[in-house]
């Protein structure tokens, strides 16, 4: 995974947040309409009105605890992303290292005497 896609992603659930808290003053005056329905509207109605409120809020409260979820699991794979390219880098490091002392080591004699 590279980062730099779980970074966009990261920044693109922070837009849907700030989106998220911006309607939250609607939901809230959304709720106190109901509120004031329930308390104007004849009985029959009121479970009806109540209903409706307890939707919304439920699908509300399941929208935020998607967005957490989903921040929880790309904040997992931004960790999982960075150690992958660490762990890599060290590697690629090592191995050009390695290459290296090999190239740079004397050639091995072809005498049998000279080698014992």
């Amino acid at each position: 995974i590279d980062p730099s896609v779980v970074k966009q992603q990261q920044e693109a659930a922070e837009s849907i947040k700030e989106e998220i808290d911006g309607l939250q003053e609607e939901l809230d005056a959304v709720v106190n309409l109901g509120s004031e329905l329930i308390a104007a509207c004849g009985e029959p109605d009121k479970p009806l009105v109540n209903k409706s409120i307890d939707e919304l809020n439920s699908i509300w409260d399941g929208l935020n605890k998607a967005w957490k979820e989903r921040v929880d699991k790309l904040e997992e794979a931004m960790q999982a992303a960075v150690q992958y390219q660490d762990g890599l880098q060290a590697m690629f490091d090592w191995v050009d290292i390695a290459g290296s002392k090999l190239t740079s080591m004397s050639p091995v004699g072809t005498d049998l005497e000279t080698v014992k």
